[in-house]
């Protein structure tokens, strides 16, 4: 593969090598030593670890020039992540610097727009912006809004069937559960620990359950009383 700046790509690139080389996810999670949920999710997208990666590779017969690709896909990929931070901009300029990039691969270099700007770890203080496009909690004020998000979440993490999450949530999730989260007729906060079970199950990133913890919290405030409620902060509104 040519490199790429799309961890989505990079993802299937992994999953279809490794399926060519009759290896599953259980398997290449045991001989790395990594959860199997890690490898799922690098599988559908999420950016490996280098020390993930280089696990991975090691386990196929592959190329030092297709290696080389998909490391460089992998750099090319944090570098877009984090353009915002004075690590991406570093990280390109060495790697121009040391000739890796060229011709075949292009980086559009822009200006951040205002939903990329330095964010807090306290929602409270400034708006949210979820990470490599993951849904976005903020908005939620309701209970059937909360479904609504997770149910995004769940498309969001390549709709996993019911098997599967109950499988990667290392059975806190059962299939009654998840369907009563996801499709219930009269939404209800969920659990928080099948609550937070779900999300990660679905891929969601530690960077963002800071979030979806405060939306949790806030709804069971609001559920209480509003009295209750006016102790939390409200989160920012959607722009």
């Amino acid at each position: 593969m040519a490199p790429v700046a799309d961890a989505k790509a990079l993802g299937d690139n992994l999953r279809n090598r490794f399926r060519r080389a009759g290896l599953g996810e259980t398997e290449v999670a045991r001989r790395i030593n990594v959860r199997e949920t890690t490898v799922i999710n690098v599988w559908r997208g999420m950016l490996p670890s280098a020390a993930t990666l280089e696990g991975m590779l090691g386990l196929l017969p592959i190329s030092a020039q297709e290696a080389r690709d998909l490391y460089l896909s992998r750099a090319l990929i944090e570098a877009e992540m984090q353009w915002t931070t004075r690590r991406g901009k570093e990280l390109l300029s060495a790697m121009e610097h040391h000739g890796v990039l060229d011709q075949s691969v292009h980086v559009i270099r822009a200006e951040p727009s205002a939903s990329r700007r330095r964010r807090t770890s306290d929602p409270r203080q400034s708006r949210y912006v979820p990470q490599t496009g993951q849904p976005d909690p903020t908005g939620v004020s309701t209970p059937a809004e909360l479904q609504q998000a997770l149910q995004a979440v769940h498309v969001w993490g390549g709709s996993p069937s019911l098997r599967d999450l109950e499988r990667l949530s290392d059975r806190v999730l059962r299939r009654s559960t998840i369907s009563d989260m996801l499709r219930s007729a009269e939404p209800l906060v969920p659990d928080f620990d099948r609550y937070l079970a779900f999300l990660r199950a679905c891929g969601i990133d530690d960077a963002s359950i800071d979030t979806w913890v405060f939306t949790w919290r806030r709804l069971v405030a609001l559920q209480q009383s509003p009295e209750t409620a006016r102790w939390i902060s409200g989160m920012t509104a959607r722009a």
